[in-house]
Parts: structure tokens; sequence; C-alpha cells
């Protein structure tokens, strides 16, 4: 991608922006793409139904990619108003990280299978510890791939901050 971005902006006669500009952008909007693609690709591999938080994350994502396209395709025509775009874009990325701090807390809030363990105490033991144990792992495996997954959106989002500050940059210079 970078090579035939690179010999496109080449070729161009003129452009009103800096072509390293133009190539910051295109390379940040890939970013975003790049990361979204991996993420779905992590969420069938790890086997994971999106949750609540994931789906808030997803839809925070989306309107940020919306600031952007809306923001990128003002620059020819409208250009101070692009910032409007690109801090909605901006807001979005700081919006998934509350939604990601939350969905971490909850994560890693415990109440595990272990947990029956206290209400058995009186009990005898032996007969369900093996399937004790088992239940309990599922949930530690469960809760590391979530938390991999909402690694991977909360960096998502970092793109979505990173393309926001290039239009900001680009929306100074035109002014």
């Amino acid at each position: 991608l970078k090579t035939r971005q690179m010999e496109v902006l080449s070729r161009a006669f003129a452009t009103p922006l800096d072509r390293e500009d133009i190539y910051r952008a295109i390379m940040a909007i890939d970013e975003i793409l790049n990361y979204a693609k991996t993420t779905v690709r992590e969420l069938e591999d790890l086997e994971i139904q999106p949750d609540h938080h994931m789906v808030e994350i997803v839809r925070l994502l989306r309107d940020g990619s919306y600031a952007l396209k809306a923001g990128y395709a003002k620059l020819g025509t409208r250009p101070k108003e692009a910032d409007t775009d690109a801090i909605a874009a901006r807001k979005a990325e700081r919006s998934v990280e509350k939604v990601y701090r939350a969905a971490l807390v909850e994560l890693f809030h415990v109440n595990s299978p272990f947990d029956a363990l206290g209400a058995m105490a009186a009990a005898p033991l032996a007969p369900v510890l093996p399937g004790l144990l088992n239940d309990y792992h599922l949930h530690i495996m469960t809760v590391l791939k979530r938390r991999e997954v909402y690694r991977h959106l909360s960096n998502t989002a970092d793109r979505v901050e990173n393309a926001a500050s290039i239009l900001h940059d680009i929306v100074v210079q035109m002014a």
C-alpha cells in the first residue's frame, strides 16, 4: 500500500496539501482498518461472542471513523469546518477509553467458581473439586481472551485519535 500511494502522490501535478500530510493521513486510516480487521479475526480465532462493552466500543469507533470521513471530505471545500470533525473523532477515542476501563473493572471483578468453595466449606470437597477447578480454568481463559480483545479495540481508538490529529494538523496548515 505504501509504495502504491507514494507513486500516485508523486505523479500528482499539484495538490493544495503537503504530500507528506496526505501520506500520513492515508497510513493512519489504513492502520484503523487493519486494527478493525485484526480484531474481528481475533474474536473468531478466540471464539468469543461480543459483549455489551465491545458493542459500545465498536459503536464509538464507528462514530469516530465517520467523523474522520466527514472531516477529510471537507478539506477540499470547507477546511476550517473539518476541525470540528477532528474534535469529534478525538472525543470518540476518549469515550472508548472510558468504556474500556469500565469493561476491565467488570472483567476483573472477582466472581469466580472458587466463590462456591466458601459456601461448601463444611461439605467434603473431594467430589466437586475437579469440576470447580475446570470451571475456574475456563473462567480465567475467558477473562484473558476478553481482555485481549478489549485492548485491541482500545488500540484501534488510539489509531482513530492519531488520524484525527493528522486531520487537525492539516487544517491548521491550511488556515
